[in-house]
Formats: structure tokens, C-alpha cells, sequence
């Protein structure tokens, strides 16, 4: 019989309470206002900060003399995963040895040290010295807000570290014969190809470059 009546109680649903949910709400509703106001004066303060960025795109093919080989074979060979493109034997360099060519220390010295026209320089220098040379840095109020909240720790290492000799390799000595970048050039190059975006398409064998 006990068991019968247990049996017979009546079983209780879960349930929402949307009178108490909207009570609790308006309990807190100064603080909500308060944490919304702030929220939208920070994003309004980074969209005024932060300066218009574009981005610029373009797509290189690499011209050859001769005549593209395969024709409609060169569909199938590419649902497949080959690339006859590379098989033509030409004189123009394959794409894909591009990205590479853009790690290799002798062409990103000389990217850095070649000289640029530039639209608040009155005549060419070199990117190098346009990267270091502190007059033709412009100031970001965002990014040093950055630099000494996010980037904070990162400032303090470096200074407990020490800055490193500006003429020094990143590895080994300057005595080597191996071309190295110095500390400076490191960073420069860095800062230079984050800017960029090489992207290979190797069934099509052409390459879009872009730079924001």
C-alpha cells in the first residue's frame, strides 16, 4: 500500500519562473545600466581611435612562352591533385618558389635596405630607416593603451633583459659568412611581413599578394 501511494504522488515538472528571473533583473537593473554605458563608451572610444585601414590585393600569373600542356587534361589532372603547370619546361620560375624566396636572408635584406618612396618623405630611403627613425612614427593612442595594459608583461621582461646590441646576429656571430639579420632587422621584418598575405593557388600557378 505504501508503495501504491508513493506512486500516486504527483511528480514535479522543472519550470521557468519568468516573473522571478525578471524580478532579480530589476533588482540589479543600476548595475546592468552602469556595465552597458561603460561597455558602449569603451567601443566608442576604440572606433575613434583606431585609424582606417584598407586592404590592397593583387593576383600574379607567371607568363611563359609556350603552350600550356595537357588542355582539357590538365582538369582532370587537377581534380586529382596534380599540377601540369609545373611541368612545362620554361624559363619563368614556378610559384611555388615563392614563398621561399620571401624567407631567404639576402632578399629580405635587401627589401629592407632598398629605398622607397614613401607619401610623408620628401625623398627615397630605405624601409629600414623609415621603421626605426622615430620621427617617422606616427602616434597610436590605442597602441600604447596596448602596450601598457595587454603588452605590459612584455615590457618589463624586456626591460629586466636588457636591449640587445642592435648590430648583433639573431644566432651565432657577425664574424660568420652566413647572411644573417641583426636583432633591428628581425623585427623590421617581422612587423613588415605581417603586413602581408602571399597566397599560392598550385593548380592554377598563380599567386595573390595582399597588404593591409
Amino acid at each position: 500500500m505504501e508503495e501504491n501511494k508513493q506512486n500516486l504522488q504527483p511528480v514535479e515538472e522543472d519550470t521557468i519562473d519568468l516573473v522571478e528571473i525578471l524580478q532579480k533583473l530589476w533588482a540589479k537593473r543600476k548595475f546592468i545600466l552602469i556595465v552597458t554605458g561603460v561597455a558602449m563608451a569603451l567601443g566608442l572610444v576604440v572606433a575613434l581611435l583606431t585609424p582606417n585601414q584598407y586592404t590592397a590585393s593583387c593576383t600574379l600569373v607567371p607568363q611563359t612562352g609556350e603552350r600550356r600542356t595537357g588542355g582539357s587534361l590538365s582538369g582532370l589532372a587537377a581534380m586529382a591533385g596534380i599540377s601540369l603547370g609545373d611541368m612545362t619546361s620554361g624559363e619563368v620560375l614556378s610559384p611555388n618558389v615563392y614563398p621561399n624566396i620571401i624567407k631567404n636572408v639576402e632578399f629580405q635584406k635587401e627589401l629592407l635596405h632598398a629605398r622607397y618612396t614613401f607619401p610623408d618623405v620628401p625623398e627615397p630611403i630605405t624601409y629600414y630607416h623609415y621603421a626605426t627613425d622615430k620621427q617617422y612614427r606616427k602616434f597610436n593612442l590605442l597602441s600604447a593603451i596596448k602596450k601598457y595594459t595587454i603588452g605590459l608583461p612584455g615590457v618589463i621582461i624586456g626591460a629586466i633583459r636588457g636591449k640587445p646590441n642592435e648590430n648583433e646576429a639573431e644566432t651565432g656571430t657577425v664574424q660568420d659568412s652566413i647572411p644573417r639579420l641583426t636583432y633591428t632587422e628581425q623585427n623590421v621584418a617581422k612587423g613588415l611581413y605581417d603586413a602581408f598575405s602571399l597566397n599560392l593557388n598550385q593548380k592554377e600557378g598563380y599567386v595573390q599578394l595582399s597588404t593591409t
